[in-house]
């Protein structure tokens, strides 16, 4: 948590203008309400949807056993992207903080994760099946 999400949320909500202190697992920063810190712990961290993705993943690599480069490509794709969507959801729960409050927070917080994880999953599964189409024949013009 302290090496792998701090400071990329830290640099993220920086861009967005709020630059947080980071002290520990803490990120603290003064919202619109006044002074918050916002702990990524364990459990808040996300970490268990990453591995339940994980879980779905090496699924569908077991179930359809694509060829190395394409079993490569797709695990550091859907890694990757789960990875990318933690931030995220992590940033967006900081932002209704700052914005609206620590009960805004907690609202977000309840929701966000599976609003992240399952669009991501959503978009991977896309992904997926659109890369497994056969390349389609470009259109001809019809002749009147």
């Amino acid at each position: 948590v302290r090496v792998a999400l701090l400071p990329p949320i830290a640099a993220l909500l920086a861009l967005f203008g709020l630059p947080p202190s980071v002290n520990g697992q803490p990120l603290a920063y003064t919202g619109r309400q006044g002074p918050l810190s916002v702990d990524v712990g364990a459990a808040c961290s996300g970490v268990q949807a990453m591995a339940l993705f994980t879980g779905v993943l090496a699924v569908f690599l077991l179930t359809e056993r694509p060829p190395g480069r394409r079993f490569a490509t797709w695990t550091a794709i859907g890694l990757a992207g789960v990875y990318v969507a933690n931030l995220l959801r992590i940033a967006v729960v900081s932002l209704a903080g700052y914005a609206w409050g620590i009960d805004a927070l907690m609202r977000v917080h309840a929701d966000a994760g599976w609003v992240f994880f399952v669009s991501w999953a959503g978009l991977f599964s896309w992904l997926l099946r659109r890369s497994a189409r056969p390349g389609r024949a470009p259109a001809v013009p019809a002749r009147a």
